[in-house]
Formats: C-alpha cells, sequence, structure tokens
C-alpha cells in the first residue's frame, strides 16, 4: 500500500513525495533533462537520495531515449551501504545533461 502527497517548493517546483507503509521512502521529483550534445529534452521523475554520493542514471533510460554517453579514463566502483558492490559493475561511462 502507498501513500501519496504532494508539496509545493516554489511557484515553479513542485515535489511529490510516495510513502511505501513501512520503513521504505522514496522522494520523487519531476525534471527536465536536457542533453548538451543532441539538443534533445526529456521528461521524467528522477528519485532524490539523500544517501547517496553522487549523481547517477540508468543504463536502460540512456538507451531509451538515445542519451550520449563519454568512456570514462578511470572506472570506479560503487558500494551500496550494506558494503557490497553494485551488481551492475563498475561505472564506465558519463553524460552531460542540465537539469530544469
Amino acid at each position: 500500500m502507498w501513500k501519496t502527497g504532494t508539496m509545493s517548493v516554489s511557484s515553479s517546483v513542485t515535489v511529490r513525495l510516495v510513502q511505501a507503509i513501512g520503513e521504505q521512502k522514496e522522494l520523487c521529483v519531476p525534471m527536465t533533462l536536457i542533453s548538451k550534445t543532441r539538443l534533445k529534452t526529456v521528461e521524467t521523475t528522477a528519485i532524490v537520495d539523500s544517501g547517496v554520493a553522487g549523481t547517477f542514471i540508468s543504463e536502460d533510460f540512456i538507451k531509451l531515449h538515445k542519451i550520449r554517453t563519454h568512456r570514462l579514463s578511470k572506472l570506479f566502483k560503487v558500494t551500496t551501504t550494506n558494503g557490497s558492490l553494485t551488481k551492475g559493475g563498475p561505472i564506465t561511462h558519463y553524460c552531460m545533461l542540465t537539469v530544469k
């Protein structure tokens, strides 16, 4: 079961909180992603994770929207909160997007 609520942060930003009954909580923020290399925009929703040490985007999302990526000169591994490595392996690419 889910509870939802909407909160207006400013005249142009609305934040939607989705809370599962129990311990899991997600802060969902609507946004527009603008590709700097393809002049393409994508309307989507992001989940804000206050415990994360970086900004990440799904590889499936990148492929679906044909967002151009660039290979990292040095790969890096991502460790989850329980200390294990992510199942997808190390991060190998990045993309340049503007968030609106």
